[in-house]
């Protein structure tokens, strides 16, 4: 489902923005109804899909799974979900809403079983994403503004006012659709970062007061949020860093000898992960259920008792002394 929220997200501004020919044509048609059927079996199967409340316990009754489903994400998942392109032409542009269903990267990055610092890696690459997304739907937003009235010029053609060479930017005969949204992309990376681009009319120019002030609120949420899961992504190594510091300067102030000096050090860099370890294990004993935690524990406790023959072999005694009392009775 991913895959073809991304596809989604992707193809459907350019097609409605451009209207190219393979937007056009029977193969992305059917995709399309495709995708449409598949966003359907995924509701249905998400009524059918168990989920854990806050004690950390599976629900599986259908009745508290549909009101689960029904109060979080089935509306936006319907909305996302109906053809309007194929119910009406008019009603084309409401075909960007199948575009949300892109917000799902989150939580699938945040139920990914890997350490803290790599997911911190994996949703710097989803920003990333995130940002050329914004530009691309920007970029064809700004193309269908444009032209309504066809009288913006590209910054790179503003010596060019008022020639005939601006009409055919807008010929699809004279000019092909790569190169028209190329430039309305360019443009969009100008707005992002608050730059001039140009408005003429007053449409114009009123989109794009609203386009600048919402790329200022993203920007700063945007690379903010980059910023602290850089920090995130160096957090083990920067504070194992700091251990390493203290412990040279320590022992350079005693005078220790060099060799117990690399020792010490031998000994911080081998123990490094295992400390760490301990304390995020503290922390997600803390984090979790009363439930829960009898659930890890009993699983910890039955590593241990499998790998020790001797108490393996004990329980074992004891269960079979048991079973012959019970007998005996």
């Amino acid at each position: 489902m991913l895959v073809v929220a991304v596809w989604n997200s992707l193809s459907i501004p350019v097609a409605i923005a451009f209207v190219p020919q393979w937007s056009i044509e029977g193969a992305y048609v059917y995709v399309d109804i495709g995708t449409n059927f598949l966003f359907l079996f995924d509701i249905i199967l998400a009524f059918n899909t168990s989920y854990y409340d806050v004690e950390g316990e599976e629900i599986r009754g259908r009745g508290k799974i549909a009101m689960h489903y029904i109060k979080g994400a089935f509306f936006i998942d319907v909305i996302s979900t109906i053809p309007f392109d194929l119910i009406n032409e008019s009603l084309k542009l409401l075909s960007m809403l199948k575009v949300i269903r892109i917000t799902r990267l989150t939580k699938i990055i945040n139920k990914l079983g890997f350490e803290e610092e790599t997911k911190a890696y994996i949703k710097i690459v989803r920003l990333v994403f995130l940002l050329f997304l914004v530009m691309h739907i920007l970029g064809c937003f700004w193309f269908i503004v444009i032209s309504a009235e066809k009288e913006w010029i590209p910054p790179l053609d503003f010596i060019y006012a008022g020639t005939p060479k601006i009409k055919r930017f807008y010929d699809e005969t004279e000019t092909d659709v790569t190169y028209r949204y190329l430039v309305s992309l360019y443009c969009a990376v100008l707005a992002l970062g608050g730059n001039e681009m140009g408005p003429r009319t007053d449409f114009e120019i009123t989109t794009m007061i609203m386009i600048l002030l919402g790329c200022t609120i993203f920007n700063a949420n945007i690379f903010g949020e980059m910023t602290v899961l850089v920090q995130m992504g160096s957090r083990k190594a920067t504070g194992f860093q700091e251990q390493v510091d203290v412990a040279n300067t320590a022992m350079k102030n005693i005078n220790l000898p060099q060799e117990a000096q690399q020792k010490v050090r031998t000994y911080l860099i081998t123990t490094q992960g295992t400390h760490h370890e301990q304390i995020e294990l503290k922390k997600f004993i803390n984090m979790i259920s009363p439930s829960l935690k009898v659930k890890v524990a009993v699983s910890i406790f039955a590593k241990i008792v499998r790998k020790n023959t001797r108490l393996n072999k004990f329980v074992h005694d004891l269960a079979k002394v048991k079973l012959d009392a019970m007998r005996r009775v």
